[in-house]
């Protein structure tokens, strides 16, 4: 078992988790827990103190803070990063102390961190994708979720189910942008705008086919449920 006392906003935790879950380490990492303290076998227990991404990109490896400070300072932290979406390779190196004050470290591979140079805004996400990925556009929205979503508390907010709804649509547009191709894209986008706008329209039970030719649309029922 590890304590996390590593602390870090969500999109640097999250991409950590989920090279973690990847790596079987998950089911090792607990929170720290104040009421355990003084018990020998909790204070025995090594801490994970701190994660470093190290990201290669042409034959060099950086940190993830390294290209922080960079891609923000050329940028003024005012615009969408300059950077390659897909990258050689990353590596997740973790720092771990022992109850008895050695220091270890262990590295496990990443598939992708965000490189964010405004903490908690998605428009600053940009995603570096390791070249060997499997990571799809539905993995990749539900990280920028899990990442980014802060619903506002606001009187004159929208409802929380809005927000959710508008914050999805824009982070499955900024996930397709990164790993699907011309083709996806336009039929995700399709499917989304079919699912959100006129699925309410169709009866209940019945398949519907829809077919598009140029400015013609053609609409076949299926037969009714029992028929």
């Amino acid at each position: 078992a590890l304590v996390v006392e590593y602390e870090a906003d969500p999109p640097a935790t999250q991409p950590f988790y989920r090279a973690a879950r990847r790596a079987n380490l998950a089911p090792r990492l607990f929170a720290p827990d104040r009421r355990l303290a003084g018990y020998g076998w909790y204070d025995r227990l090594p801490r994970l103190t701190g994660v470093t991404a190290h990201i290669d990109i042409d034959g060099a490896t950086h940190t993830q803070e390294t290209l922080q400070q960079r891609f923000g300072e050329a940028r003024g932290n005012c615009a969408p990063l300059d950077s390659p979406d897909r990258v050689e390779q990353i590596v997740m190196t973790v720092d771990i102390a022992g109850a008895d004050g050695t220091r270890s470290s262990s590295s496990y591979p990443a598939d992708v961190v965000f490189l964010d140079a405004r903490a908690g805004w998605l428009r600053y996400a940009h995603p570096l994708i390791a070249a060997d990925s499997d990571i799809d556009a539905e993995d990749l929205t539900r990280l920028l979720r899990h990442a980014y979503f802060r619903p506002h508390e606001d009187l004159d907010a929208d409802s929380y189910a809005t927000q959710r709804d508008e914050f999805e649509a824009e982070t499955l547009h900024m996930a397709l942008q990164h790993v699907a191709s011309a083709d996806e894209a336009t039929r995700t986008a399709i499917a989304r705008a079919v699912w959100q706008d006129i699925h309410w329209l169709m009866p209940k039970g019945r398949t519907v086919d829809i077919a598009v030719r140029g400015e013609n649309v053609l609409v076949k029922l299926g037969p009714p449920p029992g028929a």
